[in-house]
């Protein structure tokens, strides 16, 4: 890369127009013919068409570049090492997030963007936002990228709690006094307000009952036990033969037997797929017929608790968790426990007591269907282990009776009166002690549009041992207001907080949402007076409305409703009305950049997501940008650069570069004294630009050009042919030195012709005024 010094540096714009040239190695996703490859380079040799990434200097617009050669130098496998000479301008190289950096996913819910681009082949959709419409809307994945990591990553924390790791290149979506913009994370600042998203629209999915069970587990169905025995008959002639080679016990197909047939034996003879849609009874290895609950809220509410206070175990010998305990301070709630429970599971026993010597209750049953249910969805012991992601996936009202029971089990309301009678402390929280448990239930709570952030705190457990834990606090009275009134508690003196927090914010019921909105709605507001014709005298806001319009305060999202509801009587150009009402119902928020750090990098591989339409997608509660790889789509197998390096610009080539180490080792010796070796490095701005057109001047004409005047016809001596109008052409004196650029306005044989007049008008001068001193 071309670094320039001092008085050179003015030259940089022509630089930066100067062809390149790259060697690289791509990475095919599957390997292709040497043939077909060849055919799909062709393709991108001479004018092309290409859309720069959403992460580049320029306006994202579809722009002609020129690829003069695309050479293949080596196949090996599904690496291909390549050399390309392009157009100044052609994008090339791809920038990403770090492996554990959490996507959404329409079909598999939450996954870390290592896990999906390495297991990639399914059709997935992720939530894209449509800046036009200020909606997010779920979009297709063309695409993914996967390239070596840098050595230092930037580190994003927001003031929800959650953080990213992105490379420093990489662009988040962030707000501006001009609108939202893309922006490298290397120069994003705390305080920067970012765009998150207020409701995660997802299609909603169930698993089977069954399948969360172990294939040990004995189905009870007398169909399902005809269905097995007639395919058994059918693929191997006799249940003798089926005995013989697939070694299952004959006994378990006599239908007059009351015997269980365990569902790995069903996956071999049938159409898993079809037959477990018709279980409906298992029999436990303690001789007890129960018939498979559904998915309800009385279920779900039962496994947030679990989550939440609960323990999962193993019995000795067992293969499986066969066993859970439940522990908590109000017997009216395990009694709540106990009455669901019974209605989901009449024939389990489960049995309540009271621990010795302390105010504890315990709940604890053989319940292998709940049991192995729970740890199947990622609840289990100890709760460091735990990860219920899947549960994300679930439909909304099944979320909110999970997180029900889990603010249940280890949550609190409070509403706290203090001295002042106007004041009013209220809360709702959720603790935990694992971090990932505190993302889970913030990303639940974002699925609800419900607004959380996570802190720590010191707090006390049943041990009465203080302990640092994860509060998931809701942020503002139209979140609390919301849980309250579509999640709520059946904790007796957790929902007596909640019927006074509702009397405390009744007067927000009413209203909309607390979020942050962009920040350029004001200066909107304002074009949409003005174009109206709408004085501030007519909407009686007061000073304390011209603040809001004026001010340097954030406008909040239920202010501007207020707003565009008194303002709508008034509006005949509706144009900036409708934009406001985008906003105003928009499903995105803002949120402040809390922390920025510098990291280093723990993994070998980045990655990244090309996503339709819209090319952005949501990374751990962030919109960020995800690129386009032009060839591999071409193929129709997928591709990312494994490593490229820049071997040429313009004149200068890679045998006549210095690293900066080398630059710094001689910028020593100068110091010391000793020029030789940085004498060796720097060169003269003239041999930099050669590929430029000249035009020589008149000694007598340069004193006045270094005042910025023109170079009339007049003062030029001699001129390079093929100068056309409107170029950048250099302009020398007679002992070749640079004096100016500058751009003709007339070509080479009309300064020839021409005996008066102005033929370039000059921009940037290089030479001083007392270089050539007026003549």
């Amino acid at each position: 890369m071309p670094v320039a010094l001092e008085n050179a540096t003015k030259a940089m714009p022509v630089l930066m127009g100067l062809d390149k040239e790259y060697v690289g190695v791509m990475h095919l996703h599957k390997e292709v013919p040497e043939e077909i490859l060849r055919e799909a380079i062709s393709k991108f040799i001479g004018r092309i068409e290409q859309l720069p990434p959403v992460k580049a200097a320029v306006a994202r617009r579809v722009r002609e570049r020129e690829v003069y050669f695309f050479d293949i130098l080596e196949i090996e496998g599904k690496d291909v090492l390549f050399k390309i000479g392009c157009e100044a301008g052609t994008y090339v190289r791809k920038l990403c997030l770090t492996p554990e950096t959490e996507v959404i996913l329409n079909c598999s819910g939450i996954k870390t963007i290592q896990n999906f681009v390495e297991n990639w082949g399914s059709d997935e959709k992720t939530p894209a936002l449509d800046l036009n419409a200020h909606r997010f809307k779920n979009c297709k994945i063309i695409n993914f990228q996967k390239v070596e990591a840098p050595k230092k990553l930037v580190e994003i924390k927001t003031e929800s709690g959650i953080s990213i790791k992105v490379t420093p290149d990489h662009e988040i979506l962030v707000d501006t006094l001009k609108g939202p913009k893309w922006i490298k994370s290397a120069v994003i600042n705390p305080g920067d307000l970012v765009y998150s998203a207020r409701a995660i629209k997802i299609p909603s999915k169930l698993p089977f009952i069954v399948d969360l069970l172990d294939d040990d587990v004995l189905v009870f169905d007398k169909e399902v036990k005809e269905i097995c025995r007639k395919m058994a008959i059918q693929n191997f002639g006799s249940i003798r033969n089926m005995n013989r080679i697939l070694k299952i016990d004959r006994r378990i197909f006599n239908l007059k037997r009351k015997i269980g047939i365990r569902v790995k034996y069903i996956r071999q003879l049938t159409n898993w797929e079809l037959i477990k849609k018709k279980i409906k009874k298992i029999k436990t290895e303690r001789g007890f017929v129960i018939e498979l609950p559904k998915f309800n809220e009385n279920l779900m509410y039962l496994l947030g608790i679990l989550a939440s206070d609960g323990c999962i175990v193993w019995e000795r010998r067992c293969k499986r968790p066969n066993r859970f305990y439940f522990h908590n301070k109000n017997e009216k709630l395990i009694d709540k426990f106990l009455e669901i429970h019974k209605q989901l599971f009449p024939n389990f026993p489960i049995r309540k007591k009271k621990l010795r010597g302390r105010d504890i209750f315990q709940v604890d049953s053989n319940n292998i269907i709940l049991a192995g249910i729970a740890y199947s969805l990622g609840i289990k012991s100890p709760n460091k282990k735990s990860d219920f992601k899947l549960i994300f996936t679930f439909p909304e009202e099944l979320i909110k009776a999970f997180l029900r029971g889990y603010l249940d089990g280890d949550g609190g309301s409070y509403v706290i009166k203090k001295k002042v009678k106007t004041s009013t402390y209220t809360d709702i929280q959720i603790y935990t002690s694992n971090y990932l448990i505190a993302k889970r239930i913030y990303l639940l709570f974002k699925k609800l549009g419900i607004r959380t952030k996570i802190y720590t705190k010191k707090m006390k457990g049943h041990s009465g041992k203080a302990s640092k834990r994860f509060v998931i606090d809701l942020v503002s009275p139209y979140d609390k207001i919301k849980f309250i009134k579509q999640i709520g508690s059946f904790h007796p003196e957790k929902m007596k907080a909640m019927k006074e927090i509702g009397k405390v914010f009744k007067r927000y019921i009413g209203l909309f949402s607390f979020d942050l909105i962009p920040q350029y709605t004001k200066i909107l507001i304002r074009k949409v007076l003005e174009k109206n014709k709408i004085p501030m005298s007519k909407l009686k806001l007061g000073a304390s409305g011209y603040r809001l319009i004026h001010g340097r305060s954030l406008l909040r999202r239920h202010t501007l409703k207020k707003f565009l509801k008194k303002i709508r009587k008034f509006i005949k150009n509706s144009k900036g009305f409708k934009e406001l009402e985008k906003i105003s119902n928009s499903n995105y928020y803002l949120e402040r950049v809390k922390k920025i750090k510098i990291v280093p990098s723990k993994s070998k591989w980045v990655y990244d997501l090309t996503v339709d339409k819209f090319h952005n997608f949501l990374a751990n509660g962030c919109v960020v940008v995800s690129n386009c790889h032009d060839l591999g789509n071409s193929l129709g197998v997928g591709a990312h650069l494994s490593e490229l390096r820049r071997t040429k610009v313009g004149n200068f080539t890679e045998e006549k570069s210095y690293s900066l180490l080398k630059v710094k080792d001689a910028y020593e010796l100068w110091k010391g004294g000793n020029e030789k070796e940085l004498r060796k490095i720097l060169i003269p701005v003239e041999h930099a630009i050669l590929h430029v057109k000249r035009v020589f001047v008149k000694d007598s004409a340069i004193h006045n050009i270094a005042s910025g005047a023109p170079v009339y016809v007049s003062g030029i001596c001699r001129i390079q042919k093929g100068i056309v109008r409107g170029e950048v052409v250099a302009i020398y004196s007679n002992k070749e030195e640079l004096v100016a650029f500058g751009t003709a306005k007339l070509n080479s044989n009309e300064m020839y012709e021409k005996k008066e007049g102005t033929a370039i008008r000059t921009h940037r001068v290089f030479i001083g005024k007392d270089v050539y001193p007026k003549m």
